[in-house]
């Protein structure tokens, strides 16, 4: 087959318009790999964003601080922070004592942000992003349901 024969059989055929970005399909699993890793959940609600952000105060808040998680309000973002001494830490304290009892002065810091906002279509977005362990992570996941 020649280029001009090629030229021929595309004649007939109908224009399309060319893609514009790729088009990406998100994992409607919840997650399933234990440990503190990083997640982003966003969901469209179809209520007042007031009374989003009071239910946030009544399940979302309670929840996390069962998993040491302190909340602070930063503008209109919810900011849950933990801080705690990973496992290793202990272990070099007791094999390298006493100066490994310095590896207990190391702490690290995990932080989940909750952004509550009105959008266009009247109702609310929740926008939740940042580094959780494998429960915390299932239960933001369960929000688009």
């Amino acid at each position: 087959m020649t280029l001009l024969e090629l030229g021929d059989l595309h004649e007939d055929l109908p224009e399309l318009e060319p893609r514009r970005g790729k088009v990406v399909r998100r994992s409607t699993r919840a997650p399933r790999v234990p440990g503190r890793l990083a997640f982003v959940e966003r969901v469209q609600l179809k209520t007042h964003p007031a009374l989003v952000r009071g239910q946030a105060f009544e399940v979302i808040a309670p929840s996390l601080a069962r998993y040491g998680y302190k909340l602070s309000i930063e503008g209109s973002s919810l900011v849950f922070r933990c801080r705690r001494r990973p496992g290793w830490t202990i272990a070099v304290a007791i094999l390298a004592f006493p100066l490994g009892l310095l590896a207990l002065l190391h702490t690290e810091s995990d932080e989940i942000v909750v952004r509550i906002e009105a959008s266009a279509g009247g109702g609310t977005s929740l926008l939740a992003h940042g580094v959780g362990p494998l429960n915390v992570r299932r239960a933001f996941a369960r929000l688009r349901d």
